[in-house]
């Protein structure tokens, strides 16, 4: 999904919900040996997440944007995350806000095995956001077409503009 939709959000509940430990790896960083030695230090804090977020910025297809020769090759990522050597308590998230630019041979069950979708929060969504946030849903119509994360600092200004409001009368009274 695109920018703002909940992806990190998501994954930080999920993990914190589970109480794992997450190991975010910045693939355009990594080189074949550098990612390879991290994947498996973190294999070694089984069960946890690893968290490889916007994939779509480090590959196009199969090919690493990076124009160093060091960068991170398609195939030991594949590797590490199903070959030959097991993965068994890594629950793997791998986020996108391109989606149709990732390869299949990284989205075949195996590998990941499910895929999400994130869009704009409905109503519904706005108004839990807007009700947890502000205790209202004033502006609900003014977040119509704002990701969740918009919706949220929205909110967060409204609350904010709230209490200086509230200080400021008291003070002037």
């Amino acid at each position: 999904g695109s920018p703002g939709t909940g992806k990190t959000s998501l994954a930080r509940a999920l993990a914190q919900d589970a109480d794992l430990p997450v190991f975010a790896f910045d693939l355009a960083t990594l080189s074949n040996e550098e990612f390879s030695r991290e994947w498996q230090e973190m294999q070694e804090s089984t069960p946890c997440m690893a968290l490889l977020e916007d994939i779509d910025a480090c590959f196009e297809g199969r090919v690493n944007t990076r124009s160093d020769i060091e960068a991170l090759t398609f195939d030991c990522l594949l590797n590490a995350i199903g070959g030959i050597q097991s993965a068994d308590g890594v629950f793997l998230i791998v986020t996108s806000n391109h989606p149709d630019s990732i390869d299949h041979a990284l989205t075949r069950p195996g590998r990941l095995d499910r895929r999400f979708e994130f869009g704009l929060p409905s109503e519904d969504g706005r108004e839990q956001i807007l009700q947890r946030i502000t205790g209202n849903s004033d502006g609900l119509d003014e977040t119509r077409n704002m990701t969740v994360a918009e919706v949220t600092e929205y909110a967060v200004a409204k609350s904010l503009e709230a209490v200086w409001h509230e200080k400021r009368e008291h003070v002037l009274n």
